[in-house]
């Protein structure tokens, strides 16, 4: 069974000046506290024929590896697949979209989502804890890149 989770903030910023820093796949580590390393292997997004995995080296020892999938510059929006991450595997399914949308010429809105596999008898209870510790992630991710952009 698959979760859905979506999360989103609205900046004070042109959607071009936060997909700048926000859309770069390999830029990560400019804006999220707790990355201490991040390198792309490969290139190209895995729809296009391509191989880029961003490998990220966490505060705490651990490595995330995400793949790629999607992106897409006219809409300001990419896609990634954790291949793995601390409590994370490939049987999770776990693929996120990150999207900048234009509101007007100064401001726009960040939708972050994920969706991912939890075993089928997983409690409902557990699910909804998985889906907010997601939330709360991606929640302080895009308080950090507003940090970043209002110090400009």
């Amino acid at each position: 069974m698959h979760v859905q989770v979506d999360t989103q903030r609205e900046f004070e910023q042109s959607a071009d000046q936060v997909w700048k820093i926000g859309g770069d796949f390999a830029g990560l580590q400019a804006w999220l506290p707790g990355i201490t390393a991040l390198r792309v292997e490969g290139s190209g997004a895995a729809n296009a024929g391509g191989n880029a995995v961003r490998v990220i080296d966490l505060f705490d020892g651990s490595v995330t590896k995400e793949r790629l999938e999607w992106v897409d510059e006219a809409q300001r929006a990419y896609s990634y697949r954790i291949l793995s991450a601390k409590g994370i595997d490939e049987r999770a399914d776990y693929v996120a979209t990150f999207r900048v949308t234009p509101l007007d010429a100064n401001r726009c809105r960040v939708d972050w989502s994920a969706r991912f596999a939890v075993p089928d008898d997983f409690p409902a209870d557990k699910q909804e804890r998985a889906k907010q510790k997601v939330a709360q992630m991606y929640t302080m991710c895009l308080q950090a890149l507003d940090a970043v952009l209002a110090r400009g």
